[in-house]
Formats: C-alpha cells, sequence, structure tokens
C-alpha cells in the first residue's frame, strides 16, 4: 500500500509540493510556543488522505481553484486538531511514531494547541468571505463533536445498537470525509446542491474508513505505528461493529461472559484475547469487513453518476479502495 500512496502524491504533487508550507503561513503566531509545536506537528504529517479526497474531486468536477488549496489547508488543520484533542482524551504518548503533543508538551497545552488549530480552520474561510465552506465546515466540527460525545454515552451504558453505532460513526468520523468531499466539490462548481450531495457520499466513505480501523482491534499482532495494541477499544468500553455482531448473536450465557469483562475497570490481556478470539469466531470480523465493501461500493455506484469518467475519477476510487484495505 506505500507504493499506492506514493503514486497518488505523485500524481497530485503540483498540488500538494507546497501544503506544508501553506499550513505553516496560516498558523503562524507571535507567540512562539505555538509555532515550535506547530512546526513539530506539521513536519509530522500522515498519509494525508483527506486532502487527496480535496482536490480529487475538484479535480473531477472542474479545476483547482484557490478555494480549494484553502480547503486542502482548512482539512489538514481539522484533522489535526481532532488528532491532538484524541491523544488527549486517550492518554497517549505517541503518534506516528513519534511522541504526542500532549506527551510533549502535557495536557493543557495541547488543548490549546487543538482549539488553536480549529479556530485557523474557520478563520481561513472567514477572511476570504467564502462563507459556504465555512458553514460546511461548522457544521461538520458539530457533528464530529457530537460523535465523540455519543461515542462516550454508549460507551457508559455498553449499548449494542447498530443503528446507533452506525449514527455515532457518521458523526465521529463520516463528518470529516465529507467535507473533503463537499469542499472539493464546491471549490470546482460554487454549487451548494451538489457540496450537499458529496457530503453525504462522502461520510459513507468515512462509515468504511471507521469500520476498518475498527477492525484492527481484532488482529493478531499490535500496531505499533498507530500506537494502540490489540483490544483498546474493548478497554475503552467502546461496542464497535464486529462486537456488537457478535453481542447480539451469540447465547445469553456468552454475552454475559463477554459483557463481564467488557465492563471491568482493568480486563486483562488474556481475557481481552478471548473476547477478540470469540469475535472473529462467530463472524463479526467477517459482517463488519462485507459491511464496508458495501458501503463503499454503493458509494461509488453514486459517485459514478455523478462524476465523469476521467483519471481523477479513476485515482479516486482507488484511494476510496485504500480506505478499506490499509494495513495500518
Amino acid at each position: 500500500m506505500g507504493s499506492f500512496l506514493k503514486e497518488m502524491q505523485r500524481f497530485l504533487s503540483d498540488d500538494l509540493y507546497d501544503l506544508d508550507k501553506r499550513l505553516s503561513s496560516i498558523v503562524s503566531s507571535k507567540v512562539s510556543l505555538i509555532n515550535r509545536i506547530s512546526k513539530f506537528v506539521i513536519h509530522r504529517k500522515g498519509k494525508q488522505m483527506r486532502p487527496m479526497f480535496v482536490l480529487l474531486i475538484a479535480r473531477c468536477l472542474g479545476t483547482v481553484t484557490e478555494t480549494t488549496y484553502r480547503a486542502l489547508a482548512m482539512v489538514e488543520l481539522l484533522h489535526t486538531a481532532t488528532l491532538i484533542h484524541d491523544d488527549v482524551v486517550d492518554n497517549s504518548p505517541m503518534r506516528r511514531r513519534f511522541f504526542s503533543v500532549n506527551a510533549l508538551w502535557k495536557n493543557k497545552v495541547a488543548v490549546l494547541i487543538g482549539d488553536y488549530f480549529f479556530s485557523k480552520t474557520l478563520l481561513i474561510a472567514l477572511e476570504h468571505k467564502e462563507y459556504d465552506v465555512l458553514e460546511i465546515t461548522s457544521r461538520a466540527i458539530k457533528e464530529m463533536i457530537e460523535g465523540e460525545l455519543l461515542q462516550a454515552e454508549q460507551s457508559r451504558i455498553i449499548n449494542t445498537s447498530e443503528e446507533k453505532y452506525f449514527e455515532t460513526i457518521e458523526k465521529k468520523t463520516g463528518s470529516l470525509i465529507g467535507v473533503c468531499f463537499a469542499t472539493g466539490g464546491y471549490s470546482a462548481l460554487q454549487d451548494m446542491a451538489k457540496a450537499q450531495e458529496l457530503y453525504t457520499l462522502g461520510t459513507k466513505i468515512g462509515l468504511a474508513f471507521q469500520i476498518k480501523d475498527d477492525l484492527f482491534d481484532y488482529e493478531p499482532q499490535k500496531l505499533f505505528s498507530l500506537g494502540k495494541p490489540v483490544g483498546v477499544d474493548i478497554r475503552e468500553k467502546k461496542v464497535t461493529l464486529p462486537l456488537n455482531y457478535t453481542l447480539n448473536r451469540v447465547s445469553e450465557s456468552q454475552r454475559k461472559e463477554l459483557l463481564k469483562v467488557i465492563k471491568k475497570k482493568k480486563p486483562t490481556n488474556k481475557e481481552l484475547a478471548k473476547v477478540t478470539e470469540v469475535v472473529r469466531e462467530t463472524g463479526g470480523v467477517a459482517y463488519a469487513r462485507n459491511k464496508a465493501n458495501e458501503i463503499v461500493t454503493q458509494a461509488k455506484d453514486a459517485l459514478s453518476d455523478i462524476l465523469p469518467e476521467s483519471e481523477s475519477r479513476k485515482m479516486l476510487f482507488k484511494l476510496i479502495d485504500y480506505v478499506i484495505q490499509r494495513s495500518v
């Protein structure tokens, strides 16, 4: 999969090459601590899949504009802010094989830096009077926060409703991919109706992305590159799709045994391994994987109806496939 991302970066190189420079300029501040942390974060960028989605949608529907470039910066800053806050919430010391912001500068500073990036995300659109883009992004931020709080609520009561699970991840994860599709489309067409249609399809890709992340919890190896060991979602009492499927299909006695482990304050590694084994054996992993594939197929079919055939659409579909095939 690494070779595919390099291929994608080459395909989009003309439009991606100075993204880091743009981001550094946008977040620049008279406060030296902000500049120091921003430099640390920006230079340790991830795969840049979200900016890629913005560019590919814009290319499919027209040309890349200054609005597109601003959208690239917005989604990357928004994503970075959520990661910084996630590390604080999860008390995670690592991010992308480096120390996290909270590990180096403590939680208070990390929260404030995340807030600073959120504010800069919205100011990009406001300062250029791109109010439609501001509306798209602001609504998505609201959805993301609601999704996180929904997940926290569901974790407390160990909810096993598949409907509630999808509602949660649509807000928590789907909304950010939705922003990528919507702002990319809007930057090319200046059409809010089309942007909303693309937002809906982007959220579907986000659902598949989250389901894939859920499946990592049931891999036999530890995902050091993600900074998360197997069973981390179970430790946090998150009933993700594979586990939800199993809990709703095993016998009542098995269900009680599984819930007993999930509800424990500190389950042992052996107990977690047993839960993941049961989930795999009862078809929870296969069900989640098939559901992700089904969602992606539906989204690609719908995108085929609204995006003209082109090399950019071909690359977009390859990137979507990568979302549910990636190993990390």
